[in-house]
């Protein structure tokens, strides 16, 4: 969609280790912010958890059906994901 491109055209274009560092500062202000929204909802929710009982077993093998291996094959692919700004990272080295 024409929102979609807006927002990440601008970040294709990202082709030197300077422009890049401002794209890693804004990552990691957002993790961040992040953390501490987690942080103060443990912190505003802590009376409430009571007695929590956890449950742990053998884990299941096997075919689980498509979903469970969509999953599987998704985090794959999601793990490599940054793979392509390694030749762009390589070229800037030189």
């Amino acid at each position: 969609t024409l929102g979609s491109l807006l927002v990440l055209f601008p970040l294709c274009q990202l082709r030197t280790l300077h422009q890049i560092s401002f794209a890693g500062a804004v990552s990691v202000f957002t993790i961040g912010v992040v953390i501490m929204i987690l942080l103060g909802q443990a912190y505003a929710t802590w009376d409430q958890r009571g007695d929590i009982v956890i449950e742990a077993g053998p884990q299941g093998t096997g075919y689980e059906g498509f979903m469970s291996g969509f999953s599987a094959m998704t985090s794959l692919v999601f793990a490599y994901g940054g793979q392509g700004m390694y030749l762009e990272t390589m070229s800037e080295m030189r």
